[in-house]
C-alpha cells in the first residue's frame, strides 16, 4: 500500500532527476548527454544498438563492473532511441537499481556480450524487472528530458539562425 509520504517522497526525487537531468543537458544531442553523465557518475557509459527480440523490453540498462550499458533496439529511429535512452537515464538519475525484463534472458546476454562469463550473467539477471511505480517515474522524467533536449535543439537552431539573419541586415 502506497502512503502519501511514499508519493511525497516519489515525486521529490522526480524533481530531484529531472533538475540533474536538465543540468546535464549541454547541447540537444543525447550522446552529449551520456557523456556528461558518464563523467558526473565517474563511469563508463555506453549506448549500444543490439536485436532484441519482440518479448525483450525496447531497452535496457545493462551495470557491469566496467561501466554501465544503455541497449537499446538496432534500426531504431533517432528520436526511437533518444526516447529509449532517455527513459533509461531516468532509471539511473531515480536512483533505481538495474533491473531486467523476464525475457532477458542468459541466451539474450550471451548474443549480446559472447565474452561475457556466465556468473556474472548470473548476476545480472538477479533482478527481473521494475515495479510499475519505478516505470512511471522512469517515463515521466524521460519525457521531461526529451522534452528539454528538443527545447534545447531549437534554441540553438533559432541562436544560429539569428545570427545569420543580423549576418545579412
Amino acid at each position: 500500500m502506497t502512503t502519501i509520504n511514499d508519493t511525497v517522497r516519489g515525486r521529490l526525487r522526480q524533481r530531484r532527476a529531472i533538475r540533474d537531468g536538465r543540468r546535464l543537458i549541454t547541447s540537444g544531442d543525447i550522446d552529449d548527454l551520456l557523456t556528461q553523465l558518464a563523467a558526473r557518475r565517474q563511469r563508463r557509459l555506453v549506448s549500444l544498438a543490439v536485436p532484441l527480440p519482440g518479448s525483450a523490453p525496447s531497452g535496457v540498462w545493462l551495470a557491469m563492473t566496467n561501466g554501465d550499458y544503455l541497449l537499446h533496439p538496432e534500426g531504431a529511429s533517432p528520436v526511437r532511441r533518444e526516447a529509449v535512452l532517455c527513459h533509461e537515464v531516468s532509471h539511473m538519475l531515480l536512483g533505481h537499481v538495474p533491473a531486467l525484463h523476464i525475457s532477458v534472458t542468459r541466451d539474450l546476454l550471451a548474443t549480446i556480450a559472447p565474452t561475457l562469463a556466465a556468473r556474472v550473467s548470473a548476476a545480472v539477471l538477479f533482478r527481473d524487472g521494475y515495479t510499475d511505480t519505478e516505470e512511471s517515474a522512469a517515463e515521466f522524467v524521460a519525457t521531461v528530458l526529451a522534452a528539454a533536449l528538443h527545447e534545447r535543439r531549437a534554441a540553438t537552431l533559432w541562436e544560429t539562425s539569428s545570427h545569420l539573419s543580423s549576418r545579412l541586415r
